[in-house]
């Protein structure tokens, strides 16, 4: 933790290609932070573009809160508010039914945060393309809080093609290489929403040519005990076609989470342009002796 004195090293959360996610003590208000370190040999754009996506987010309750960058010879620190819950699939292996699997009335609760943070997302024009379980994080009223920007682009009038993600998560226009967009995410919230209720992914975890026609065919199981409204929504997010995939205002108005209202946004939120939302957090990190590092808009933008 050299080079960032005013944190505590606690221990560490997780690692990846990246480098590692550590839990530290933010020595100026004794808050618990969690700190991603990134070394210095990763693309450097890469590692800006997961700063800046989270600046545009902003501070919405829904989206993890990013609260620093530091930046020093050999590495990148991304400070973060923690989610001392962990994460989703945590939440799930910990279930006392021992059926790794919620009943529908707790995932209505999760299910309508991930959506509202989803909806922030595609409105300031970014795609996550890493949704699943473990980036689906809880707060200390396990409150969620979606995760890891570091696939994340954003989009002005064209679409991806990429093949990047989680196998079991990933939409089949990803897998087998076609265009996508915001689609795609629906996609990987269906699959979320089905482990959830059900304990298990649609297609599996190991994804390949025969799981693909599966998901061409609409073949999974849904179980008996699922409810009607459970049943509809999985099966309107995971439609093959993604023109015929339902869209986020149309799951907000769904029945089944209407039956859980209170974690709903009275209306949807009127984005806010990126370039404001960059321009009024970097004026705020200047002002607060932070360093700022920029991409020029044609770099930001996919």
């Amino acid at each position: 933790m050299n080079g960032i004195v005013n944190y505590r090293f606690l221990k560490t959360l997780g690692s990846g290609s990246f480098g590692e996610v550590v839990l530290a003590e933010d020595m100026m208000t004794s808050n618990n932070v969690a700190i991603k370190i990134i070394d210095s040999q990763h693309n450097e754009i890469e590692i800006n573009r997961e700063i800046q996506i989270m600046k545009v987010l902003g501070m919405h309750p829904n989206i993890i809160r990013l609260e620093e960058e530091i930046h020093t010879k050999n590495h990148t620190y991304i400070v973060m508010e923690y989610a001392e819950n962990g994460d989703l699939l945590s939440y799930l292996l910990k279930q006392k039914n021992g059926r790794c699997q919620l009943s529908e009335g707790k995932a209505q609760k999760i299910f309508q945060q991930i959506i509202c943070g989803l909806n922030h997302c595609h409105g300031n024009m970014i795609v996550h393309r890493d949704l699943k379980l473990e980036n689906v994080l809880l707060g200390s009223r396990c409150d969620v809080k979606i995760a890891d920007f570091g696939l994340s682009k954003m989009l002005k009038y064209h679409r991806l093609r990429e093949s990047v993600g989680s196998l079991p998560y990933a939409a089949p226009e990803v897998l087998s290489g076609k265009f996508y967009a915001f689609e795609a995410d629906i996609w990987s919230c269906g699959v979320i929403l089905y482990a959830l209720l059900c304990g298990d992914f649609p297609f599996g975890q190991d994804i390949g040519p025969d799981e693909l026609m599966k998901m061409e065919a609409g073949i999974y199981n849904l179980p008996e005990h699922l409810s009607f409204g459970a049943k509809d929504l999985i099966r309107k997010m995971l439609r093959f076609d993604q023109v015929d995939r339902i869209t986020i205002p149309e799951i907000l108005q769904h029945s089944w989470l209407q039956l859980q209202p209170q974690y709903l946004p009275p209306t949807l939120p009127t984005p806010i342009s990126l370039a404001h939302r960059i321009q009024q957090s970097d004026q705020i990190a200047t002002k607060m002796g932070f360093k700022v590092l920029h991409l020029g808009m044609e770099e930001l933008w996919c």
